[in-house]
């Protein structure tokens, strides 16, 4: 949707842990070149709102899809998206983002909350692991919670949905929302697509366990956009400087639904 960047995030930290890391000078300096640009910070309900006011927003016949805006309306929006639900959210994250005054959704992998060990594919990255390494913890969620963060589902542990039979899938896609609100006593909207894998039918999916909306970082150009593909910007250790700015810009847009290839590789462990 043009006039509409979701960013993808998921490590924040001084140290800079690995390629999904960025440190918190960085996440201020990135959210600071949006605010510099007249884009406005929103949050789950204003991204359902916007989704929403398209007409006709409900399945055509003749396509797969449910339909969006071909412009966010003005100004334009930025929405802060966080995978996967690291504890250095909380540490070093989430007070960039208080004191910005910007919201974030952070998708959690509901399993995995609260475990004392890191995420497998961590491993790569750091050979000792402390605290901020391993995922939040359900008091620290609520806590977040408290101070106006939001939460959405990543699924209960993170698996290529694509590789699931129905039972499995809707265990993931549907059980880790119904989890997530009996935790969180609050609805859960929205929907992250683990790895960036999707489907029409995994829309279906998505759209019967009672989501109103699902996102992804795409592994692939020309995906069509619609309430439950909408399409992120994943933002990783190597994005500053002119990457950045080129992310956050109309031309990345372009760059990725052509054939030109984005150069530099994302991280291959998850989205």
């Amino acid at each position: 949707m043009k006039g509409l960047r979701i960013l993808a995030y998921h490590r924040v930290h001084p140290q800079r842990r690995g390629a999904l890391c960025v440190t918190p000078d960085e996440l201020e300096a990135q959210i600071r070149a949006l605010l510099r640009r007249g884009a406005r910070p929103m949050g789950s309900r204003e991204l359902l709102e916007a989704v929403a006011s398209a007409r006709g927003d409900s399945r055509a016949p003749s396509q797969t899809g449910w339909s969006v805006p071909q412009r966010f309306p003005q100004p334009p929006g930025f929405l802060i998206t966080f995978d996967d639900g690291y504890a250095d959210i909380a540490q070093h994250a989430w007070p960039v983002l208080e004191r910005l005054g910007v919201p974030a959704v952070v998708f959690l992998i509901h399993n995995w909350v609260g475990r004392r060990k890191p995420f497998p594919w961590e491993a790569k990255y750091v050979s000792r692991p402390g605290q901020e390494d391993l995922p939040l913890d359900w008091p620290q969620v609520r806590r977040l919670q408290s101070q106006g963060c939001e939460f959405g589902s990543h699924t209960l542990e993170h698996p290529d949905l694509l590789e699931l039979d129905a039972a499995q899938r809707r265990m993931e896609i549907a059980g880790s929302r119904r989890q997530l609100i009996d935790r969180l006593g609050t609805d859960v909207p929205l929907f992250c697509y683990p790895r960036g894998h999707y489907s029409p039918a995994l829309a279906e999916e998505v759209e019967e366990a009672g989501y109103r909306a699902a996102l992804l970082t795409p592994r692939r150009a020309r995906l069509p956009e619609h309430r439950y593909c909408l399409r992120r910007v994943g933002i990783y250790a190597n994005d500053h400087g002119l990457r950045y700015r080129i992310k956050i810009s109309p031309l990345f847009d372009l760059l990725r639904e052509t054939r030109f290839r984005w150069t530099a590789p994302k991280p291959a462990c998850c989205f």
